[in-house]
């Protein structure tokens, strides 16, 4: 999923998922030459959904580091999330025109991620 709607005045989506939101997760690069500018990283995020809480889920995500690609000179979102095993929860088609938001928050014992989809 990108996250292509919001509040971007003065913000670079290009790089701000992977610089500021999701900065402290243990980021690698791909290890196949074809895809080495591909970095990975996994992160919990708390679900809730019209209300209801779905619990935490680990989720992947991707960062195509290249700045050369159509995506980065179109100054799109270069960060993805997967939603994997969540997937059977978004495929309602009561979301569609919901906002969803994304929550990050300092605890004692690291990062924390909410999604939250009114």
């Amino acid at each position: 999923m990108l996250l292509k709607k919001g509040k971007w005045e003065n913000i670079d989506q290009r790089v701000y998922y992977r610089e500021n939101v999701f900065k402290e997760l243990e980021w690698k690069h791909e290890k196949i030459k074809a895809i080495k500018h591909l970095e990975r990283a996994n992160a919990d995020f708390e679900i809730i959904i019209k209300g209801i809480y779905y619990g935490v889920y680990n989720l992947h995500l991707t960062h195509d580091s290249r700045k050369d690609s159509a995506t980065y000179k179109q100054k799109n979102s270069l960060t993805q999330i997967h939603w994997e095993k969540m997937s059977i929860l978004i495929k309602d088609r009561d979301l569609l025109d919901r906002i969803l938001k994304l929550y990050k928050r300092y605890e004692l014992d690291g990062v924390k991620y909410l999604i939250e989809i009114d």
